[in-house]
């Protein structure tokens, strides 16, 4: 069994932040970072600034850091800039990528560099950049924040820029990707239209425990009331509020990144009459305000009719500033091998305060540990009781960078078995909760007969930053997401399932038919 990560971040490309400052101070020269790929496209369209040439007091901060410092640009990373403003909500998570000894433009140690952290199969790798930034008539290109002089998400999008390859790479892509590489959090994909009980229960309950969470729009007929296609949201509230009239209404709070005006415009958005029957206290208590700032309330039924993918990150109480009155906390065990047909044991102590039939909340997630250079494999597992009997069977034929799923199981002894191509190297998480301050069990081994799987969507993958120095792979990877739907299939899959479903409604309608000739004749 390993850690959540190695305490440890692996200097990515071999660059040490802290040697490179030293070299640049001891020089008195400004950092120029040769392995940040440029491409031709950006270099002839937009001139490369440093913030000093683009502003005369260019801040790292201003005034601390919130969510709406995050405003997408001229690039397609609505997904990116949805999940870092999720990040900006929690303190400590922030500080493990956005490092604190960054500095300022206006210290005397300034010399241009800057780094930041990210989460990559099972370790922490500390990415450096330079602080050279694409603009176009002295305001910048991508990512900016509401301050016209603050900086720091704009660096942060170059570095995660240089994980992959280089700014075109971040163009389509998936909340959940971001997410896990901000955390090293579980995130889980559900599909929206697949109508599935308690969903808002378990949406609040995540919400309290420091879940970060977003949502997708795919459908173009979905698009309406202020909404966008094809684009992501972060998620920043999921509560209850009560009317005048003692009606208890469920709400969730939804940020475009885009950070204008383009909001949702029906019930319960800044404008709507809805709060005209809500207390002062009330609003208060969920901090409503009109700002046209790209954030808004909309009702749990609206969210889910007009709303396709929800986004769910689980993360440890390590991470995290968590409630100090909750009484409960998530915990993770995780676990790396190779497919060889050996299993990893696990035990379930704590059922669910809020289930009556005492089952314990599950999320396993398998990722493959993929070699440089080399494509994703086709892999899958098995959950089996301490009796040997088969609880849970994920066997996927898609070449995925990780499988999530969220069970709900007895307490007792499980094992779990990885199993794809021989050989293949994996990482094994599996979140779990626990009450607080509770010693856990160091018996490891395997039970249950009965278990609930939810409706979990595995989205594709891009390649993962370890690939970052094969340019030419990573810019391949933004066309193919593009090609594939959001929910994972290919267009042969989608086809194939087409066929099926126009097949099979031929055979029932020629049943009716000949059903009902049968009894008009008899």
């Amino acid at each position: 069994m390993i850690t959540h990560c190695n305490t440890k971040p692996i200097p990515f490309k071999n660059q040490n932040f802290h040697a490179i400052k030293n070299d640049c101070i001891t020089t008195g020269r400004l950092f120029h970072d040769d392995q940040f790929f440029w491409s031709r496209d950006i270099k002839n369209k937009y001139k490369l600034l440093r913030p000093s040439e683009i502003f005369k007091n260019p801040k790292f901060f201003v005034n601390g850091h919130c969510r709406f410092d995050t405003n997408q640009g001229r690039l397609g990373n609505c997904w990116f800039i949805a999940a870092l403003g999720n990040l900006a909500m929690h303190p400590k998570l922030f500080a493990k990528v956005v490092c604190e000894d960054n500095g300022d433009f206006d210290e005397e140690r300034y010399c241009g560099v800057f780094h930041f952290r990210f989460w990559q199969q099972g370790t922490w790798v500390d990415v450096v950049i330079d602080d050279v930034l694409p603009t176009y008539n002295g305001s910048l290109v991508f990512m900016k924040s509401s301050e016209k002089n603050e900086f720091w998400s704009a660096l942060i999008e170059k570095a995660y820029a240089k994980l992959y390859g280089g700014y075109e790479n971040l163009e389509g892509g998936f909340c959940a990707f971001a997410l896990t590489d901000f955390t090293g959090g579980v995130s889980e994909s559900y599909d929206l239209n697949v109508p599935k009980l308690n969903l808002f229960e378990m949406m609040l309950k995540s919400f309290n425990r420091k879940a970060l969470m977003n949502c997708d729009i795919l459908s173009p007929s979905k698009s309406a009331f202020g909404l966008v296609s094809g684009h992501a949201y972060a998620i920043t509230n999921v509560t209850t509020i009560t009317t005048k009239n003692y009606i208890n209404v469920q709400l969730i709070r939804v940020r475009n990144p885009w950070g204008s005006s383009a909001e949702w415009e029906g019930n319960w958005s800044d404008n709507s009459k809805c709060w005209d029957n809500v207390s002062e206290t009330e609003k208060a208590k969920v901090d409503y305000m009109k700002k046209g700032n790209g954030e808004f309330y909309i009702s749990f039924s609206d969210f889910l009719k007009h709303f396709d993918i929800l986004e769910i990150c689980n993360v440890t109480a390590d991470l995290i500033d968590h409630d100090p009155r909750a009484d409960r906390e998530w915990r993770m065990m995780s676990f790396t091998g190779q497919v060889n047909n050996s299993f990893h044991k696990f035990e379930l102590i704590d059922p669910d305060e809020d289930d009556d039939e005492d089952f314990c909340t599950v999320v396993i997630a398998l990722m493959h540990l993929r070699e440089e250079r080399t494509e994703f494999k086709r892999i899958g597992f098995i959950v089996l009781s301490e009796d040997g009997k088969v609880v849970g069977s994920e066997q996927y034929k898609r070449r995925l960078r990780e499988i999530t799923v969220r069970y709900n199981l007895k307490p007792g002894k499980y094992s779990i078995q990885a199993n794809g191509e021989q050989n293949l190297k994996y990482l094994i998480r599996i979140f779990y909760e626990i009450l607080k301050n509770k010693k856990e069990s160091k018996s490891v081994s395997v039970q249950k007969e009965t278990f609930e799987r939810f409706t979990v969507v595995t989205v594709p993958n891009i390649t993962i930053p370890s690939e970052a120095n094969n340019r030419n792979a990573l810019q391949s990877v933004p066309r193919n997401v593009q090609r594939r739907s959001r929910r994972g299939f290919t267009f042969k899959e989608f086809f194939l399932d087409l066929c099926f479903c126009l097949f099979l409604a031929f055979v029932i309608y020629s049943l009716l038919i000949f059903i009902y000739i049968l009894f008009k004749y008899k």
